[in-house]
């Protein structure tokens, strides 16, 4: 499952590990086991709850009237539509404004919407993947685990590398096509003598 190692207290107030073991104790779970996107999926619940929370004070700045245009009350989050832009737009507000510590790891959202989190890099070694280092989009920040990363043959040069192949045809090919090469050239001679001894015979 993708989750935040560093098992910090989530928004839940409780802890990574804490949430995994509700997770592996749950029924379903016994059955058809993990899913890989199980903590991605929780904490996007959580993104669109408290998006949808932050929303409210703008949406309720909206107000509803009648067909006289006599008020009937301010907005609701029940009165949604699609085709509602105001909302639209106090929805992606929110949205960007959005900002916590899920079982993931750190999250929000950048002005194009796509989520700054932690990536985490992984290498296998000795038969088994380990965690080597930890890339935290929201503070761009890179932290090694304990896990060393381990070079088989040192680490790679930072830059191009460039190597000059010579390359050559086989030894069979190279004399059939000389061969057919010196025919084309005895026979292109033969036609040019033939052209200047008979080109008056007409």
């Amino acid at each position: 499952m993708l989750y935040d190692p560093s098992n910090a207290t989530t928004i839940t107030g409780g802890t990574v590990a804490e949430y995994y073991q509700r997770y592996l104790d749950w029924n379903s779970t016994a059955m058809y086991g993990t899913n890989v996107w199980g903590t991605p999926g929780y904490d996007s619940v959580w993104a669109v709850a408290l998006a949808l929370n932050n929303s409210m004070q703008e949406i309720e700045k909206q107000v509803i009237y009648d067909d006289n245009g006599t008020f009937i009350r301010y907005k609701r989050l029940e009165d949604f539509t699609y085709s509602d832009d105001v909302m639209l737009n106090a929805f992606k507000s929110a949205m960007n404004n959005v900002s916590f510590h899920g079982v993931t790891g750190p999250l929000q959202f950048d002005e194009h919407g796509e989520r700054q989190g932690t990536v985490i890099v992984h290498q296998t070694q000795g038969g088994r993947r380990v965690t080597v280092a930890l890339y935290r989009d929201v503070s761009a920040t890179l932290e090694f685990d304990n896990n060393p990363i381990q070079w088989m043959a040192g680490p790679p040069v930072d830059g191009m590398t460039w190597y000059i192949e010579e390359l050559r045809v086989g030894l069979p090919i190279y004399i059939t096509f000389c061969v057919l090469a010196s025919l084309g050239l005895v026979m292109a001679l033969f036609f040019l003598v033939m052209n200047i001894v008979y080109r008056d015979h007409g």
